[in-house]
C-alpha cells in the first residue's frame, strides 16, 4: 500500500511542479492575448519553417512527456537563425499509455508550414515559442497554390498584392505569406 500511495504523491508533486514551471507562460497567454504587432516586437526571433518530424519521449529525469518537433527553416524574419534544421521541445504528447496535454501548448501536423514567434532558448538550449500557441501562425496553400496565413493577423496593416506574373489572382480572406512577412519587417523598422 505504501508504494502505491508514494507513487500517487510523486505524480501530484510532479504535476504541481509542471504547473509552476509553465505558470508565467500560461498566465501570459490566458490573461492577455497578443496581437501580431505585439508578438513581432516581443519575440526574439521570427521564422517561417516546415515541420519535418515529431517524436514524443518520456524524459527519465522528470518523468514528463515531451514532443520533439523538428523543423526545416524557410526564412528568418527577425533575429538570428535557430539553424537550418532546429527542434522545439514542447511539454505534451503520448508515449505508450501515458498521455500529457497542456492547455495552450502548440501542436503541429505533419509537413505543416508555420510562422514561429520565438522567445529565448530554454535551459536545455531549445527555442521557446512566445505566447505558446499564440506564437504559431498557420500557413496553407490557396487555390492558386500560393502560401497564405490562416491565423488572423491583428494590429498590423497587411497590404496584399492582387497580381502575380501578369495574371489576376482570386482574392481570398487570408493574406499571402509574402505580404505578412513584408508587413512584419516594415513594422519592425
Amino acid at each position: 500500500m505504501f508504494p502505491r500511495t508514494l507513487l500517487k504523491l510523486l505524480i501530484v508533486i510532479q504535476s504541481v511542479s509542471l504547473i509552476f514551471m509553465l505558470a508565467p507562460s500560461l498566465q501570459a497567454s490566458r490573461t492577455r492575448r497578443y496581437n501580431t504587432l505585439e508578438l513581432a516586437r516581443l519575440a526574439e526571433r521570427i521564422v517561417v519553417a516546415r515541420l519535418i518530424g515529431a517524436e514524443a519521449r518520456l524524459e527519465p529525469r522528470s518523468r514528463l512527456v515531451f514532443t520533439y518537433n523538428t523543423f526545416e527553416l524557410s526564412e528568418v524574419i527577425k533575429g538570428r537563425s535557430p539553424g537550418q534544421i532546429f527542434v522545439l521541445r514542447l511539454v505534451g504528447g503520448a508515449v505508450g499509455t501515458r498521455i500529457v496535454q497542456v492547455e495552450g501548448m502548440p501542436r503541429f501536423t505533419a509537413s505543416e508550414e508555420v510562422i514561429l514567434f520565438l522567445g529565448p532558448d530554454n535551459e536545455d538550449g531549445y527555442p521557446t515559442v512566445y505566447g505558446l500557441s499564440e506564437g504559431v501562425y498557420r500557413i496553407r496553400k490557396d487555390i492558386n497554390d500560393d502560401p497564405v496565413v490562416v491565423t488572423p493577423i491583428t494590429g498590423l496593416a497587411v497590404t496584399t498584392s492582387a497580381i502575380k506574373s501578369g495574371r489576376a489572382q482570386l482574392a481570398g480572406p487570408e493574406p499571402r505569406l509574402r505580404d505578412v512577412v513584408r508587413a512584419i519587417k516594415r513594422a519592425l523598422r
